[in-house]
């Protein structure tokens, strides 16, 4: 039973810090871009840039973040097979 609520524990915080990230991530692309755009007076040029690149670096952050689980899952599959022989 305690396993269970250290494993449910442990996958919200890992969503909750996925979510912040991704957020985050987004959130400067953006202001970043405004704030730019209002610089050089370029209309909304900037803006759409750093919202693509907050995306863009959103959905590497979450596609190295499955790849990491799904290796160790892997792995771990792997060494719990080998030590039942």
């Amino acid at each position: 039973m305690v396993r269970e609520k250290q494993t449910w524990v442990k996958s919200m915080g890992t969503a909750v810090n996925l979510g912040t990230s991704v957020a985050a991530a987004i959130a400067v692309g953006l202001i970043g871009g405004k704030w730019l755009d209002n610089r050089f007076d370029m209309g909304y040029l900037f803006t759409i840039l750093g919202f693509l690149l907050g995306v863009i670096t959103a959905g590497k952050m979450m596609w190295e973040r499955l790849m990491g689980e799904s290796r160790q899952r892997s792995f771990l599959d792997k060494h719990k097979k080998e030590n039942e022989k």
